[in-house]
């Protein structure tokens, strides 16, 4: 899968928070539909070039362990840049 991200960063923050999981600043609203589909939000934050948006699938697996389900489904379909955290 190429990087092709549908959701901007603020999209990913407001979806985050919709879940409860306020672990970044930023994002006005809700997204009512992005944190309704966990294996595209979990895609979409690991594919993002921000480093912040990477990161914050920690405390998303943290409040919602439940996702952890749907990690090796969706890491198949990623590019394997994706699978890794650059440095």
């Amino acid at each position: 899968m190429r990087h092709v991200s549908t959701s901007t960063g603020d999209q990913l923050v407001n979806a985050l928070r919709a879940l409860g999981v306020n672990f970044l600043m930023g994002g006005k609203g809700t997204d009512e539909s992005l944190h309704t589909k966990p294996s595209r939000l979990i895609a979409e934050l690991a594919q993002s070039d921000e480093a912040r948006l990477r990161l914050s699938l920690i405390p998303l697996f943290l409040e919602h362990p439940e996702y952890a389900s749907r990690v090796r489904g969706v890491a198949r379909k990623l590019s394997p840049s994706a699978k890794l955290t650059p440095e």
